[in-house]
Order: structure tokens, then sequence, then C-alpha cells
């Protein structure tokens, strides 16, 4: 609560604020009641740290409000007073603050990964000049201090001043779809003047012996050159041959981070978790800059482009598309094997349907929020003999291999369907067979300690042991681990294994794979290889199903599953499969990277057929709203029938059939039904039919309702039968009707254009199509009508026409259908 001292007398007030106090709620004094100034935290164990810890007017601008949570969280909140009238003003009367605006000034507080950079205590700054925006020094949790600038009202004025027009635009002429509004000299000054001054200022010293003369710089930027030249930033170097010769998105994506990194000094990423590198990924890929005009459009419509290139639901066909994000492969690989052993009831065992599930969900024996939808004739849930009972039949059907006695269980059953969920979309016996054959040569070693680290997981250690002899002809160094290997193969005893210590750190810089084998061979203790976060989510599983007991097992899936939904990260597919639990992963995963096309598509797989989450749905008609912003309408279409379609079970979509967004309605018909009765056609007698068969369910719906709520007129009845049998007597009424050219109910054909009097939709006599100029063969094809007196024309009729005439070409309609209101504007 903010308090105005001012707050005296009770009889000295304005009614604005007396009318607060009586009716809102606010108590007397009270100036701004801040309700939600910070986020509440939701979970239990920090539900003591969500109140405020500060709260600091600051002193150069009137107003600006910050509030520091418990949390970290430092928002930035700008103030003014409630507008009253000057006639019922009362001087000295407290008054009531607003909120125009709120600052987050440091978005990231919440990351788990910045704990130690959570900011713990603030002071505003006192800047020299009014011009310079507000600045706080904060301090955070791991002791470094940090100046933050609150977000300026003219950063988003390039955004105001930039027309909105589609990116389809620019995309088949290869124009920038990026461009300013064009002001007259004299005002453009004034328009961009804030923002030239922010941008002047951006990057200038502002304390010590070398500080900048604010007064004069902005002078000078205000004084010097074309305005509108200075806020297109210059674009890079044209560009580069790879990213001009790639055909694909991926191809695009892959050439413009190559070209990002030439020239620069790279970290060592192995040193990175799976999760770092990825979102390092992702970001560096975000925040490139100088761009030229054509890699711009590539990183700012990526899902668009990637919607054109058919980024749906084959799961195979979607590796390819997004093959410039390795995470993003694997995902879709493990989608592609999940669906391989869904088909033809593979994952289902009366009465379960166990589909997409993960090694998390498996394990756990977690139907999810619709369990009656993976039972079968509402059956009850199964206990856990059932569960080792049905999955037994499933291992059987799928062909899933014993799994040896690495460690002492009882859920034999499920350890093999886990294992087999670790490995879907993978195919480790190919490429253990090109590893140890002669036909491999120029492969990296990076990929030959993959295939033997993989082989060492799976308990074959000769297997693991010829890979890498197969790789010392290429790479030397691998020939001590194999040799290391034999060894470790050949004695089991501890000293053998202190004997031949490695030093993990080198081991890390060059390769993980080479890390876990190292670990293995140094300590063999399964629990290290299963806790080394530069190896994939996918092998570290494996390594946790296949070696741990069931109680550290079902400890380790439970942290790593918390871990993968606090971070959104997308590997966690292997833990959840298409679950419930997957939804939290990906809200936080769009909330960070907003890749609402890939979390719509693999959520559309199972929701809402297995999955009840208001979150899959919003995020699906984001991903369709994007789309349709865009005028991608066939892509949408698309998505929406393959969709429906994924949503069935036992035969019946459970996602909503779309509202009805065309309709066609017979004129002729709607104003008759309106004005004059019509009898149903089955009244007339036994024989008689209700129309044609293509008559539509809705028009005989609203001929019976029109014809129960109206009187029944002879007259009209009798006009009607008449004009019916005429058109009956035509032999060419029912291919008419067939081809959409006549109405199936009342027969009445479309109208004629008024230039050439023939009806449109017709093939006509002057043969539009074998004319030798292609525009006229294109528009002869559609018709096109004036909306203010109604009549129709061929489209190129319509042109030849109009080219000479403003009015109508029926005689003494007078309707100047081809008048331009605006006569300055140019209509293309």
């Amino acid at each position: 609560m903010i308090w105005d001292r001012r707050a005296m007398s009770r009889h000295n007030v304005n009614p604005s604020y007396s009318d607060a106090i009586e009716h809102h709620g606010l108590p007397w004094g009270g100036a701004l009641w801040l309700d939600r100034a910070v986020q509440k935290e939701t979970t239990p164990s920090d539900s003591g740290s969500s109140f405020i810890r500060a709260l600091r007017f600051c002193r150069d601008h009137a107003g600006l409000l910050a509030v520091l949570s418990r949390t970290g969280q430092l928002r930035v909140l700008s103030t003014r007073r409630e507008y009253v009238d000057p006639e019922v003003r009362v001087d000295g009367s407290p008054e009531l603050l607003e909120v125009r605006r709120s600052y987050e000034l440091d978005p990231l507080y919440t990351e788990p990964s910045r704990k130690s950079d959570r900011i713990v205590s603030f002071d505003w700054i006192t800047m020299s000049s009014p011009v310079l925006q507000p600045r706080v020094l904060v301090l955070r949790a791991g002791g470094t201090f940090d100046v933050l600038q609150k977000p300026s009202f003219t950063s988003e004025y390039p955004f105001k001043l930039i027309p909105w027009q589609p990116p389809h635009r620019g995309q088949t002429d290869g124009t920038n779809y990026r461009e300013l509004m064009q002001f007259e000299p004299t005002q453009a000054r004034e328009i961009y003047g804030p923002f030239l001054t922010e941008q002047a200022l951006a990057d200038v010293p502002l304390f010590g012996p070398q500080k900048a003369n604010i007064k004069e710089l902005v002078e000078r930027s205000l004084t010097s050159g074309l305005p509108d030249r200075r806020l297109l930033s210059e674009e890079a170097n044209d560009s580069s041959l790879l990213f001009d010769g790639a055909s694909s998105i991926a191809d695009q994506l892959k050439a413009l981070r190559l070209a990002a990194k030439q020239g620069k000094e790279q970290p060592d990423d192995m040193l990175l978790s799976q999760l770092e590198r990825h979102e390092k990924l992702l970001t560096d890929t975000r925040d490139m800059a100088n761009l030229s005009s054509k890699e711009q459009f590539v990183l700012d419509n990526a899902m668009l482009l990637r919607a054109q290139e058919g980024y749906r639901f084959d799961p195979v066909k979607n590796q390819k598309i997004v093959a410039d994000d390795p995470w993003l492969t694997d995902v879709w690989a493990w989608v592609a094997g999940a669906e391989t052993a869904a088909a033809d009831g593979g994952m289902m065992s009366d009465p379960l349907d166990i589909s997409y599930m993960g090694v998390h969900t498996v394990w756990t024996n977690n139907l999810g929020s619709k369990p009656q939808m993976r039972l079968s004739d509402d059956a009850p849930p199964p206990d856990e003999a059932g569960w080792e009972r049905c999955l037994n039949a499933i291992n059987k059907k799928l062909g899933i291999p014993k799994v040896g006695g690495a460690v002492e269980t009882k859920r034999r059953h499920h350890r093999e369907l886990c294992l087999e969920i670790c490995s879907f979309g993978r195919s480790f016996d190919i490429e253990f067979e090109r590893a140890v054959s002669t036909s491999a040569p120029g492969r990296e070693s990076t990929w030959y300690t993959m295939v033997a680290a993989q082989a060492l997981f799976r308990g074959d250690t000769n297997g693991a042991v010829q890979v890498l002899k197969r790789a010392s002809s290429e790479h030397p160094e691998l020939l001590f681990v194999s040799l290391a290997l034999q060894l470790i193969g050949k004695g089991g005893d501890d000293d053998t294994k202190t004997a031949l210590d490695f030093d993990e750190r080198v081991a890390c810089k060059t390769d993980p794979y080479l890390r876990a084998i190292s670990a293995i061979i140094a300590t063999g203790d399964w629990a290290v290889i299963a806790g080394q976060k530069t190896l994939p989510l996918r092998d570290r599983c494996y390594v946790a199903v296949r070696y741990f007991s069931d109680d550290a097992l079902t400890a380790w899936l439970e942290d790593e599953l918390a871990a993968a939904i606090e971070t959104g990260n997308i590997e966690g597919i292997v833990l959840t499969g298409i679950t419930d639990s997957l939804v939290d992963i990906l809200a936080r995963y769009v909330h960070k990277f907003n890749d609402t096309q890939t979390a719509a598509l693999l959520l559309s797989i199972c929701a809402p057929r297995f999955i009840d989450d208001i979150r899959a749905t919003a995020i699906r008609n984001a991903y369709r709203h994007y789309l349709q912003r865009h005028r991608a309408f066939f892509f949408r279409a698309k998505f929406d029938v393959e969709s429906t379609l994924r949503s069935k079970h036992h035969g019946r979509p459970t996602l909503p059939l779309p509202a009805r967004q065309i309709g066609l309605r017979c004129v002729y018909c709607d104003v008759e039904f309106k004005t004059e009765s019509l009898a149903p056609r089955s009244a007339t007698g036994p024989g008689s039919r209700t129309g044609s068969s293509g008559i539509p369910s809705f028009m005989t719906a609203a001929a019976a309702a029109a014809a129960a709520a109206t009187p029944s007129s002879t007259t009209s009845t009798s006009r009607t039968e008449a004009r019916a049998s005429r058109q009956q007597a035509n032999p060419y009424t029912e291919k008419m009707v067939a081809s959409g050219i006549s109405c199936p109910n009342c027969k009445q054909h479309l109208p004629r254009c008024v230039v050439c009097l023939e009806v449109v939709g017709m093939p006509r006599s002057d043969r539009p199509e074998q004319n030798a100029d292609p525009d006229v063969r294109r528009t002869a094809r559609f018709p096109t009508f004036c909306v203010a007196c109604g009549h129709v024309l061929h489209l190129d009729h319509a042109r030849q026409w109009f080219a000479r005439h403003r009015e109508c070409p029926v005689p003494e309609c007078r309707c100047l259908c081809n008048t331009r209101v605006n006569e300055e504007l140019e209509y293309s």
C-alpha cells in the first residue's frame, strides 16, 4: 500500500477519492493498492518467499516505483496521478495513483540455473541529466554488483512506425517486409527525435572522468542528417554462398549458425550439459544481428517456412525438416519409434493401451488425467500383477528381448519395456555393424566412442572393444581405451580398476562418451554415468533402467522428471512420453523459446485423446492463429484435418470439429422460404421425391422449418410447383445440379453475365480457354459482382467494360460500379 500523507481531514477530499474509500475498500490515506505487485510462488516450499523485500521510489523521475520480492523479481511500476476535473478538485485533498506500465528488469529470475544471480538488494542511481533513462544498482546472491536500466518508452517506437505487413507479401518477390512509414521532412525530426536521442546515448560513458557531454550529444543527434535514414540498421555483408545455395530451412539455419561462428573464438561446448548446449544453440540463433534481409526473413519466419515444407505429423519427414536442431531431431526420432510400436495395436494388451507413454509413466503405472481412454470397455485399472501380465504380452508382441540379470528386480517386464522405450527411433544394431565393418572411413572419433559407449551400456563389453579396435586404425588414441576395456573384461578385482585410473577432466574436454567410458574403467559405478549431464538423457535413462535397483530407479526418475519440467528440457519426452507431464515440459519450453509449432504438433498426437489439459488447447490455438495471421490457410486446414484424424478413439474423433467456415446459400430459396409458403414435397404422394439426392441437409431443414412456421397458401404453392415442374422438364437440369450450376432445391441456375448474357460457371461460346493471352484464360473462369447493384460479370468482361466506363453495363441501372471514392489512392 502507498500512502498519501496529506490525508488529514475527511471533509476536504475529491469526490473520486471519497468514492474509492466508500465503494472500493480503499483505506483512508491510501493512494495506491498494489494487490499483485510481484509474482506469487505456487510451490509450497517457496510460499514464505513471496513477500516484498524492498519498495523504493526513483528520485529523478516522479512516480517511478521499484518493487523487489524475496524470489529475486525486480519490477518497475510507472505510476501517475489519477485525473480529476479541475471544477471538482479540492486543494489539499489526497489523490489516487494509477499504474501505467510495468517492467521486469530481470526476466530470467526464475531460471534454476541462475540461483546465484538472483537480486537480493537494489537502490536507484542518481543520474546527471533527466534525459537519461533511470538505472538501478543491484546486488546479486553471488555477491556481484550490476547496473540495470529501465526500458525506454521510445524503444518501442520503431515497431510502432513499421506498417503491419504479413511476411507472405515479401516471400515471392524477395522485398523487405519490414519498412518504415514515410513522413514529411518537417515532421520526421519531431517524430523520430525521442528514438534518435536514445540511439545517441546507447553506448556512452556516464560516470567517471571520461563521461560524455549529454547535452551536446542530444543536440547533435537532433540536428545532423536525415532522421529516417539513421533508423535503419546497416545490413551486414551479403548472404554467404552456403546460405544462398541452401534449399531447405534446415540448411539455411545451419548456414546462418556457421557464418555467425566464423571469426569468433568458440568456447568448449563439451563442458556444457546437453540442456545448456541446446539452449545455447537456440539463444544464439535468436540473438543473431547484422543479417541481410533474406537471412533475417528466414530467422523471423522459421515456423512458417517449416510449415511450408510439410512440418506436420510425419515424424520421419519432420526429422529432415528440423535437421538443424539435433535435439528436436531426436525427439521426432523417438516419436517415430513410438508410432511404429503403437501400430496395429502393438502397445495394447487387454485392457491397457500404453501408446506413446514414457519410461516414468510406465514405471509408475500412471495412466494420466484420462485413464478411461486407455482402458477398454470401462475396465478398472489393473493392479501391479495385472500390469506385469499386460506388459509381458506387449513385450512378446513387440519381440523385445529378455534382460539379463544385471540387477535384482521385482518388475522384470517393466524394465524390458522401459529399455525398449529408451531405444525408440534409434538403430543401434545398424550403427554397430557400420562401426565394426571396414566400410565406414572418414568418421570422427566421437562417433566411434558413441557406438562403443552404447554397446558398453547394453552390457556388451566385447562389442565396445571391437568398435574401439576398428576406430584405432584412424584414431590411434582410442587404442589405449580398447586395451583398458579388455583388461576390465578379463579381471574384475578392485586393484586392477585402481591401476587403470583415467583423468576424467581431460576426457570430458574431448568427448562426453569418452568420459563415460573412462568413468566405467575408473570406478565401475553406473550412478556416475546416470548423473553425467553431458550425455543425452536417453542414454542416462537406459543406464538407470538397466543397472539401478527398483527403489533407486524410482527416485532417479522422479528427480529427472522434476528437473526436466523445471527447465523445459524437451529431451524429457523419453521420461514422460506424450502424456500430461509433457505438457508441463512444453509449457516451459514454449515460454523460453516460443516454439509453439513443435509443441502443438507433439501434443496433437495424443491431446485430447489421452490428455486433458487446457494448456494443450491453448498451444494448439496459438499455432492455428499464427498460421491464420500469416495467411497460411492451406497449412492451417491441413493441420486441422490431420490433428482431428489423430484424435480418433475407437473410430470417433475426440477433438471438436471446427465450425462451418464456408456456407452456400441460394438467394432464391431463401427469399421464397421467408415470403412464401412451400409445402414439403413428401406430402404430394409416396412416389414423389424430396428434391434431388444432392440436396444438403441444412436446405431441407430450413425448408421444413419455414413451411411449419408460415401459413400455407394455395396460390404460392401452385406457383412453386409450376416452376419446379418446368425445371424438371429440362433434361439438363439434373446435370447442372450435379455440376453446381443450379440449386438442388429450386433448380435456379447461377446468374448471367450482364455483358455476354451467358450463365457464369458454364462453358462460354467464345472459348476463352483457347485464347493466346494467359491473363484472359485465367480471368475468364472467375465471376465478379458489384456490391452495390449485385449484377454479375465474368472477370475478363468486367476488366474490358470498366476500362472505358464507370456505369453498370445493365441499361437503366445507373450504378457507378467503377467509381473510386479516393482518387488519389493507387489501387492494385
